[in-house]
Parts: C-alpha cells; structure tokens; sequence
C-alpha cells in the first residue's frame, strides 16, 4: 500500500509558501525501496528520489525545493 498525502486544500499549493512536504504513507511486506518521482505538465522530471522503506507500516515526509517547481501542474507517482 503506497498512499500520498498533500496537505494543502484541493492540493493547490501557494508559490510563497515555504512548507511544501508531502507524506507518504506505507505498508510494505518486507524491506525494499520506494522511488518517487514528480513531472510537470510537459512530462519532464523535476524530482526523483529514492526511499528506503522498512516492513510494515511507515511514513515519509518528503521536502522537495519548491524553487524547482513553477507554478503549474504536476503529477506525483510513487
């Protein structure tokens, strides 16, 4: 189970906000790795990282820069 949270109303983020996060939530079977990657609206990879995740129940919070995202549309997949 892989769940991703955006805490900000109709996910609609201000571009002078200074707390941008989103929370990944996860229940894994065993140990493994969850990637994360975030493209704008042209397809391109803004962010890309990697998570170690351990098994069962868990949480990520995830910080991208905000000055790599321009206001906009962006897909998130984890």
């Amino acid at each position: 189970m892989i769940e991703i949270s955006i805490p900000f109303k109709e996910h609609l983020v201000q571009i002078d906000r200074n707390d941008l996060s989103l929370k990944i939530r996860t229940g894994a079977p065993q140990n493994g790795t969850l990637s994360l990657t975030i493209r704008n609206d042209f397809q391109d990879t803004v962010f890309h990282q990697n998570y170690n995740v351990r098994s069962g129940q868990g949480e990520i919070d995830v910080q991208p820069d905000k000055n790599i995202l321009k206001p906009g549309f962006y897909e998130c997949i984890a």
